[in-house]
């Protein structure tokens, strides 16, 4: 089944939100083809590490010779080869990857095969034809055999582990004897450590709130507990065998705790990155729309970043920016406000909201 090319707003800018080099490795790509008023773009997205914040977004514009109805299939990038595979209703093409590092390449999608020979093929450089698989390379800078293919043995399929679910205490392989906690020494085998810190204790017997495995390159939310009704966040020493908690943070929970992907929320407070600042929000509707980073220095050999996080309820649209003291209320319709319009705005704008 072919992928389902999302309609936007036309987006008349074809590169904005550059991220640094140095924060560029810590990201991840995805690539759509957009259909924008009868105009194909293929569109490059980088998130943060957190793999929700937008760190940059780039689109080139494809020849009219490409279907309306064309579809991302799949991406290579390694030594010998950088290509985006793509296809419409009658070809897969093969698209040199660097054209969203270089302005001034040309844009060309080469004929690999038509869509009704390929019976199944694996990732972009693998295809099966007639029976006969085909590992096909392509180099666009081969003027004279930019596309390559060679019979192969049927390729075989990498399947990934299956991620286990993460432990929801702080700390891992505590035993219980009914009335202390103890760890085994991470270098000698049974010898084992006796917890006595109460507030360590605390930790490794309630649930512990975290944004679950999204750790952002900055501004990593700070994890914190529940007891008692109350909101706590400790400072840890997790030295060797040591495993003293010290309690900094107090807050009334007033409420359930929403969980908003990369913050939480109660009734009257927003806990994201290190803060917990009044939440101007509709608690029953308020819901999480999208981020956006700002970098800071993007000359630097350690990037600094920002992030921009955006909300909605019944009544309207609202920003949080990193180390603000307050939410801010946008006048932007929520029932039409959702990541696409995020990307529009900056697109249009080239700077933050």
């Amino acid at each position: 089944m072919k992928p389902f090319v999302t309609l936007i707003l036309t987006l008349f800018t074809t590169f904005f939100l550059q991220a640094s080099d140095s924060y560029n490795w810590h990201t991840t790509q995805e690539y759509q083809v957009k259909n924008e008023k009868g105009r194909l773009f293929l569109v490059k997205i980088a998130r943060d590490p957190n793999g929700i914040s937008i760190a940059e977004y780039k689109k080139v514009l494809l020849p009219n010779s490409i279907g309306k109805n064309a579809y991302f299939v799949s991406v290579t990038e390694g030594r010998d080869t950088n290509h985006l595979l793509i296809a419409d209703d009658t070809w897969y093409y093969f698209v040199n990857s660097h054209i969203f590092y270089n302005s001034r390449e040309k844009i060309t999608p080469e004929k690999v095969f038509t869509v009704t020979s390929v019976t199944k093929f694996s990732g972009s450089q693998n295809f099966l034809i007639d029976g006969v698989w085909y590992r096909v390379s392509y180099n666009p800078y081969d003027r004279e055999q930019p596309i390559k293919k060679e019979p192969i043995n049927s390729p075989i399929e990498q399947l990934s582990s299956p991620q286990k679910e993460k432990s929801s205490l702080l700390q891992k392989d505590w035993y219980y004897d009914g009335k202390n906690y103890y760890k085994e020494d991470e270098f000698y085998s049974n010898k084992w450590h006796r917890l006595k810190n109460k507030n360590y204790i605390t930790l490794i017997t309630h649930k512990k709130y975290t944004n679950k495995g999204r750790k952002s390159y900055q501004h990593q939310l700070q994890p914190f507990v529940l007891v008692d009704d109350e909101i706590r966040y400790y400072e840890i020493d997790n030295r060797r065998n040591v495993f003293k908690a010290r309690l900094v943070r107090r807050v009334p929970l007033t409420s359930e705790i929403k969980d908003l992907q990369l913050c939480f929320a109660s009734k009257d407070k927003l806990l994201i990155e290190d803060k917990v600042i009044e939440n101007i929000c509709d608690f029953d509707t308020m819901t999480f729309v999208g981020s956006v980073v700002d970098v800071i220095n993007p000359s630097g050999d350690w990037a600094e970043v920002e992030y921009n996080y955006y909300f909605k309820d019944k009544n309207g649209v609202y920003l949080y920016h990193t180390n603000e003291k307050t939410m801010k209320k946008l006048s932007y319709d929520p029932q039409t406000f959702d990541e696409t319009k995020i990307i529009e705005f900056y697109t249009n704008a080239g700077t933050s909201l």
